[in-house]
């Protein structure tokens, strides 16, 4: 999840300059809308200046909703969709749709989407549902740590800024390279082992 930041903000970057046709300005007016009303609740729950606010923000954004979230999306949606569809890739890019509009921040739609698609591999291949948990705790968390200390002044670095600056290429290709490779020697490190097609 550390690598993959400069990766995540430069596709939403790409992401929010989306537009869509003049005939759909009512669903981009409701799409800014919504954007803008979830920034409102994020910023009221990252507004704390204290080590106490800090930890109870990462109990409640990154603790209670990556496990709240993922035993739904990962452990009780995506199952049910491979049991109808067969197919574990169909069910698991359904549901990282899903797991994406669920959040009404569609100018952020398709890191989120992709990190979805990237939780639910996790599962499958490792067949446990707290490799998913961990790493939605930790890319939560690690948001909430940066934010606090950007705001506290300690950080005089803007990490959303990191994958879409002056060096966005290089910063970008590093990222997406680390992340293939280190998806590719998980999946296989994982492989002979029990998966989620095999235990349901």
């Amino acid at each position: 999840m550390v690598v993959a930041i400069p990766t995540i903000n430069w596709l939403a970057e790409m992401n929010s300059k989306m537009q869509l046709p003049s005939s759909m300005s009512g669903v981009e007016q409701w799409m800014k809308e919504s954007e803008a009303a979830a920034a409102k609740i994020t910023e009221v729950f990252l507004n704390v200046s204290t080590i106490s606010g800090l930890f109870t923000n990462i109990l409640i954004v990154a603790l209670i909703a990556a496990v709240g979230e993922e035993l739904f999306f990962r452990g009780v949606l995506q199952k049910l969709l491979f049991q109808w569809s067969k197919n574990i890739h169909v069910a698991i890019i359904f549901t990282a749709i899903l797991f994406g509009a669920f959040h009404l921040q569609f100018y952020g739609f398709i890191p989120r989407v992709l990190m979805g698609v990237l939780f639910g591999y996790l599962l499958y291949w490792s067949g446990s549902i707290w490799l998913p948990i961990l790493a939605h705790f930790t890319n939560n968390a690690l948001a909430i740590i940066v934010d606090f200390f950007t705001r506290k002044k300690q950080i005089d670095f803007d990490v959303d800024k990191i994958g879409i600056d002056e060096n966005a290429i290089l910063w970008s290709s590093i990222s997406f390279v680390l992340i293939g490779t280190l998806i590719y020697l998980f999946y296989r490190i994982e492989k002979n082992k029990p998966s989620m097609a095999k235990l349901l």
